[in-house]
C-alpha cells in the first residue's frame, strides 16, 4: 500500500481484484488487491486487507468489485492512426502500395474536419474500452479536429501534423492535399507544440512528425528535426514498412531509410520509428 494512506473522502475502491499488476518500480503484482481512489488520483494500492483497514472511517462514494480480473494500469498504443478508424475494411487483401498509395492515401486527403473528429472519437472510444488511456498519434492535415474528437472522453495522447513535401516517389503518389513544402510543414509543426502543448489539463502532448520518408525530402526532415531538437519534442516517422520502401529507399537516396535517418541526424532519444519491419 502507499506510504501515506488515503484519508476522507473516497471517490472509487475497487476491491476483489484477483491480480493487480502495479508495472512500479520493482514490478510488483499483488493478488487479492484493492484500490482508492480521490480526484482522479490514485491514493492507495495494496492488498485489499490493509487497503480497507487504512481508509476504515472513510466516506466511499463508489465501489467496484473486480469480479477476481486482472487489473493493469491504461496501455499506451505507440502508433495508432485515428483518424483511419472509418476505413476499416476498405484495404483489405491490399499489398503495401495498394494499401497506402491507391487506398489510404485518397481516402485520407478526402476527410473533412468533422470526419477526421468523428473518426478519432469513435477510435478513442474503442481505446477505452479496451483498457488504452492513451495513444500517439502520427497526425493528420487537420490536427486540431483529432483533439476536439477526443476531447470530451478523457483520454491522453500525442498529437502531430503529418507532413510530406515530394508528391511522387518510386513506392507511389501522394495527393496534392496532403503535400506541404518544408518552411511550412517546419512552421505547422512549431505552431502545433504552442498551441496545445500541454491542454485538456495536461492530457495533450504534441509530436513532431513526417511520414513516408521516400515522399519526404531531406530538407524537410532536417527542420523538423530542429523543431524537435528545439521544443523537446518526440519526432516520430514511418520507415521500413515494406520491402518495396526499402527498396524505394535505396533507389531514389542511394542508401537505405534508417542509414537516411542517421545521415540526416533524426535518430535519437526523442525518436519514435513506427513499423520499422524491414531493418538492415
Amino acid at each position: 500500500m502507499n506510504d501515506t494512506a488515503a484519508r476522507g473522502r473516497i471517490d472509487l475502491l475497487i476491491v476483489n481484484i484477483g491480480y493487480l499488476i502495479t508495472v512500479d518500480a520493482t514490478r510488483r503484482v499483488i493478488t487479492d488487491a484493492a484500490i482508492a481512489v480521490r480526484g482522479g488520483q490514485i491514493v492507495a494500492v495494496g492488498k485489499e486487507s490493509e487497503v480497507c483497514a487504512a481508509l476504515e472511517g472513510s466516506e466511499v462514494m463508489s465501489r467496484v468489485d473486480a469480479r477476481r480480473a486482472v487489473v493493469t494500469p491504461g496501455f499506451i498504443d505507440l502508433h495508432l492512426h485515428s483518424s483511419f478508424q472509418l476505413a476499416r475494411g476498405l484495404a483489405d487483401e491490399a499489398n503495401a502500395r495498394q494499401f497506402l498509395v491507391d487506398r489510404m492515401y485518397p481516402y485520407e486527403a478526402a476527410l473533412s474536419r468533422a470526419d477526421v473528429e468523428l473518426s478519432a472519437r469513435l477510435a478513442a472510444r474503442e481505446m477505452l474500452r479496451h483498457g488504452t488511456t492513451c495513444f500517439v498519434d502520427p497526425g493528420n492535415i487537420h490536427p486540431e479536429s483529432t483533439l476536439a474528437g477526443i476531447a470530451p472522453l478523457g483520454i491522453r495522447s500525442v498529437l502531430a501534423r503529418s507532413a510530406f513535401d515530394l508528391a511522387g516517389s518510386d513506392f507511389g503518389a501522394i495527393p496534392k492535399e496532403m503535400i506541404s513544402t518544408p518552411d511550412t510543414a517546419v512552421n505547422e509543426a512549431q505552431s502545433l507544440i504552442d498551441q496545445y502543448r500541454g491542454e485538456l489539463d495536461g492530457r495533450i502532448d504534441v509530436s513532431v512528425a513526417f511520414r513516408g520518408l521516400n515522399n519526404t525530402s531531406d530538407e524537410l526532415i532536417r527542420g523538423l528535426v530542429e523543431v524537435s531538437e528545439k521544443n523537446d519534442a518526440m519526432l516520430q516517422m514511418h520507415a521500413c514498412f515494406a520491402l518495396s520502401t526499402h527498396d524505394s529507399s535505396i533507389a531514389k537516396y542511394g542508401e537505405p531509410e534508417v542509414e537516411r535517418l542517421h545521415r540526416l541526424g533524426a535518430l535519437g532519444t526523442r525518436t519514435l520509428i513506427a513499423h520499422a519491419g524491414w531493418l538492415e
